[in-house]
């Protein structure tokens, strides 16, 4: 006699059975990117190993069998050429560190984070507004992603030194608000010599491009304080040479020019703030105006945090040799002076720049990558990132703690108003505005015909790139 065959327990033993082939195959697909064979590579410029080794270490925890393997670079330009080449072979490192002028540039480059994990609401409520102008971008789909998560954003600050203002102007504590009043202090503070370098003591290393550490960054820095328009809608044209509007007494605006102009007036002797010339530093010295600074020559310098702890290095070496240093208390750090008078509530602007962990196109885990770089973000990484490199974080909720340092706290202050300069090649947009100043300072350009002949070199540039230009 045969049997009834019972279906329903077929069926639910076919269920059973397929439930736990899915099973199986969603834990291969969910622990597939934690194998021991796994290796993130991961590299940077400027910043060592044991800045990163205690985060890596607790992001590894929980990754069983997980690898990271951390590649220091001291030359951004080898090291970005090193990455595109290294992409086109379709190899290079999972994870790098991204300047932030060339986010817009080379987001093609990278992978993107899934949208699905990541809610941009919630990175616009976390990070500093320059952040998200830099990481959000919208592909030729049109889909805004996000492309980055800083861990900091460095700006520019000014230097300088407390005795001097004490000595000379101490009714005035300190360097002013804006750069008309900065050369007045400049002219009260500078006092020339029979010396070699034709100075006892300067007021400002400004208007030179070959013996300034940071003259193209200064430069940038101008332009977006006098609201330049660099580029056309769309990004495919340089303006920033053109009129933009007229003044408040009627007269023709060209931002361009007078950031230019504003520059490199400290440079040209004919001028009433005339403080800097080639002699006062070494054009071929990696310190440049760091050395005067430290030798009492000049009384403030422009730069960003990790300057501070150059400035301390060089004391040192310099008093090793048996020279005269100032005292490292008296230097000070203050928000850098403006074009326009924030005191009429006109705004701030200085120039961020800092380089943001990105995942690259060509890397075969781009999940646990950014699962590394959300790691990264959080606000006890970046505490510790902190401590370790006394850069200012790019979250909102370590700004208050971090603004109260006497020496690194001006640049947190300084994280709401700080903005990019986007480039398509950032070299040379280097070489093309260290040009610029040089024809003014050497007296064959006026300012105008200066920015005109940078602005064709660099719509030339642009020809030839896919550029995008933040709404």
């Amino acid at each position: 006699m045969i049997k009834k065959i019972n279906w329903k327990f077929i069926l639910i033993l076919a269920l059973v059975i397929l439930l736990a082939i899915v099973s199986v195959s969603c834990k291969k697909t969910a622990t597939t990117q934690t194998q021991p064979n796994i290796t993130l590579q991961v590299w940077n410029v400027f910043d060592d190993s044991k800045v990163f080794d205690p985060i890596f270490a607790e992001f590894k925890a929980k990754y069983k069998g997980l690898k990271i393997e951390y590649r220091k670079f001291e030359d951004p330009q080898k090291y970005m050429d090193l990455i595109v080449n290294e992409m086109a072979e379709g190899e290079g490192p999972d994870i790098f560190f991204l300047q932030n002028s060339s986010l817009k540039n080379n987001y093609k480059k990278l992978t993107p984070a899934d949208s699905n994990a990541v809610s941009l609401d919630a990175f616009k409520q976390t990070f500093v507004g320059v952040a998200a102008n830099d990481c959000l971008l919208s592909g030729d789909d049109g889909v805004t992603r996000l492309y980055c998560m800083p861990l900091y954003i460095d700006n520019l600050a000014l230097y300088y030194n407390k005795a001097h203002f004490e000595e000379i102007l101490p009714s005035d504590n300190g360097p002013a608000q804006t750069w008309s009043q900065i050369e007045d202090q400049v002219y009260k503070l500078t006092k020339e010599d029979n010396s070699f370098e034709r100075f006892a003591r300067t007021g400002l290393a400004f208007g030179r491009a070959d013996n300034i550490a940071r003259a193209y960054d200064i430069l940038e820095m101008l332009l977006l304080q006098g609201a330049t328009k660099f580029y056309a809608e769309g990004g495919a044209q340089a303006v920033f040479a053109t009129q933009q509007g007229v003044t408040s007494m009627g007269q023709a605006y060209f931002p361009g020019r007078d950031a230019l102009d504003l520059y490199t007036s400290f440079g040209i002797q004919s001028n009433k703030q005339y403080s800097w010339n080639k002699y006062m530093a070494n054009p071929n010295s990696a310190e440049k105006e760091m050395i005067p600074f430290v030798n009492g020559k000049v009384s403030m310098i422009v730069g960003y945090s990790y300057l501070y702890n150059d400035l301390l290095d060089q004391i040192e070496l310099q008093s090793k040799k048996g020279l005269k240093t100032i005292n490292k208390k008296d230097i000070v750090v203050t928000a850098i002076p403006q074009v326009f008078d924030p005191s009429k509530g006109e705004g701030q602007v200085t120039l961020a720049n800092y380089f943001a962990p990105v995942v690259s196109r060509t890397t075969q885990y781009p999940q646990l990558a950014w699962d590394l770089i959300g790691f990264l973000s959080t606000k006890d990484s970046q505490t510790q990132y902190n401590k370790e490199t006394r850069k200012p974080s790019a979250r909102r909720d370590l700004i208050d703690s971090q603004s109260t340092d006497p020496i690194y706290g001006v640049f947190s202050k300084q994280i709401g108003y700080s903005k990019t300069f986007d480039v398509t090649d950032e070299a040379r947009y280097q070489e093309i505005f260290l040009k610029a100043i040089s024809s003014v300072v050497d007296n064959s350009l006026k300012p105008l015909d200066a920015m005109l002949e940078a602005q064709n070199q660099i719509n030339d540039i642009l020809k030839n790139k896919t550029f995008k230009v933040a709404e």
